[in-house]
């Protein structure tokens, strides 16, 4: 089976699916893991396919904006609103987030 693991996050929130991917793989599976292109050759080097997704997610969290939103998490309701506001910019649904990266792969 064709598996394609989609994930936006730091290390720590990849490295985990970058396991998941290795036992699949294990088990005879065709795994690509799809994430922000600053993982390329982390994920390369654990003997998965990398699949591209853009760079928003990552680009919003270093902006300015993302930076307030991420320090200013005791108030929620504050939280989400910078967040809304922050994320305008970011590709919506995160459908051309991953593009082409889920061609030939089933979704269940």
């Amino acid at each position: 089976m064709k598996i394609l693991i989609a994930t936006l996050g730091s290390h720590g929130d990849v490295q985990p699916y970058v396991a998941l991917g290795q036992g699949l793989q294990a088990a005879g599976h065709d795994v690509s893991l799809c994430t922000c292109e600053h993982f390329t050759g982390f994920i390369r080097e654990h003997g998965l396919d990398y699949r591209p997704m853009n760079n928003d997610f990552v680009d919003l969290v270093a902006s300015m904006e993302g930076r307030a939103a991420l320090e200013g998490m005791q108030n929620l309701w504050g939280t989400v609103n910078r967040g809304i506001r922050a994320s305008a910019p970011c590709s919506p649904a995160g459908v051309p987030l991953v593009g082409s990266a889920g061609s030939g792969v089933e979704v269940y």
